[in-house]
């Protein structure tokens, strides 16, 4: 269909010449404006790129909350002692003392983890709660020395 006089050829494709015009190729474009920039402009920008991506990697993983997958996210729980505990550094019998544990007084629980075994009285377990203490520390104590179940009445394994 003409109309006013138009061409009926198909739409022009603007990389190929016409009316005397050179084609725009990216290629040649890329070139000039490498003359005019140089290599570094390019390759910093690449590494611009490259850095932003792996430093992104990097910070998701320091603001993981929920830990793995399979696992849920930690909740706390509170617990009782029952009996005069260390609070120690980490899950180990012989691990720097934090804090004594006094019966009658309730800590949060973050999570259990597996340890040393401790035998007290009739009683022996090698279960470890983590303490959030009121100081903004944290320790670990012998689940053996709070009320519940051998995991200190904490259901989250660290």
């Amino acid at each position: 269909m003409v109309v006013d006089g138009g061409d009926t050829s198909a739409p022009r494709n603007p990389a190929s010449p016409s009316d005397g015009e050179p084609a725009r190729r990216p290629i040649p474009r890329m070139a000039a404006w490498l003359r005019g920039h140089g290599p570094e402009t390019l390759i910093g920008g690449i590494l611009i790129a490259v850095t932003t991506s792996v430093v992104g990697a990097v910070v998701t993983g320091m603001f993981d909350t929920g830990g793995d997958d399979d696992k849920p996210p930690t909740q706390a729980t509170r617990v009782l002692v029952w009996a005069q505990g260390k609070v120690k550094e980490g899950p180990i019998a012989k691990s720097k003392n934090v804090t004594t544990a006094k019966p009658g007084n309730y800590y949060t629980g973050m999570c259990w983890t597996a340890g040393d075994k401790v035998t007290y009285r009739e009683y022996s377990n090698d279960k470890w709660v983590r303490l959030q203490l009121p100081d903004s520390r944290t320790g670990y104590i012998s689940a053996i020395f709070l009320k519940g179940n051998d995991q200190g009445g904490v259901p989250n394994e660290c």
